[in-house]
């Protein structure tokens, strides 16, 4: 970030002075195009799983919750400016969206794991960039075991500068910071104009199975770990030997795996890096 780059709460105060200052004139507000994200309204109508909880982030006038909304998802929608969120309320007046002024960095905890699809577009590159691993974990946090998350960006190459911004553009490692949520990338897809406006359409999914959140090198280790994990309310088990060893020997093949529900991926994975 340069060092005259806005912090959060200095952008809080330009995304509500521009949202205001526009006088619900979209024109005015450069990144409205007061319809539906195209990629993402691809993808939500090319997969017609049953409808479940729905969040947009960073909703701005609430186009792609609205969509969502009148393809039966049970929506959420919030935007740090409480000028967006009445436009955006006056504009899809004909839907039922639960509509919330909501700092990303400040959202409710209930949040955690509730919702069956989240949809980024083009918030993350408008946070400065030493707060995009904060804003990806928090992001990919609130998806369910079994959900998706969509995500439209601004890509730049990774030996590139971040530039003064906002805009910030997000390299391609720093769009892999949703994998330290414990999604993985389902699809990924190039949907640049130019060489020079980099564009990328990326699903994550969070599996809806137990996954391995560490690997402790001793079985000592990991009983530690799974006692600091179960006394935290998670369901921690390790694995001390591979299933298919029928020798009793003290480390499984690249150390002993720590599985936990899906659902408690992210927690498990913070108290671990909590752990002096």
């Amino acid at each position: 970030m340069a060092p005259d780059a806005p912090d959060s709460d200095a952008l809080s105060a330009f995304f509500e002075r521009l949202y205001a200052d526009a006088g619900r004139e979209a024109s005015r507000v450069p990144w409205a195009r007061l319809a539906p994200q195209p990629d993402i309204a691809r993808w939500i109508d090319g997969h017609r799983s049953e409808p479940g909880r729905a969040l947009a982030v960073g909703s701005g006038l609430g186009d792609e919750a609205a969509m969502l909304a009148a393809r039966g998802w049970e929506t959420t929608a919030f935007d740090v400016s409480p000028s967006a969120i009445s436009w955006a309320r006056e504009r899809h007046e004909d839907v039922t969206v639960d509509w919330r002024v909501v700092d990303l960095f400040n959202a409710p905890t209930a949040w955690r794991s509730a919702f069956d699809l989240v949809v980024e577009n083009r918030t993350l590159q408008s946070l400065p960039p030493e707060r995009h691993r904060e804003a990806c974990r928090t992001i990919g946090s609130w998806v369910a075991p079994g959900g998706r998350l969509l995500v439209v960006t601004h890509l730049r190459a990774e030996s590139s500068p971040p530039g003064d911004g906002p805009p910030w553009p997000l390299s391609p490692a720093e769009l892999e910071l949703f994998l330290d949520a414990g999604l993985t990338v389902e699809h990924a897809e190039d949907r640049s104009s130019t060489p020079e406006a980099r564009v990328v359409f990326a699903v994550f999914a969070r599996s809806s199975e137990p996954v391995v959140v560490t690997r402790a090198e001793t079985p000592f280790e990991a009983d530690a770990v799974v006692a600091l994990l179960r006394a935290h309310g998670i369901a921690a088990d390790a694995q001390h030997r591979p299933f298919e060893d029928v020798f009793p020997t003290l480390f499984s093949k690249g150390g002993t795996p720590i599985w936990v529900p899906a659902a408690d991926a992210e927690e498990a994975r913070a108290l671990l890096e909590a752990r002096p």
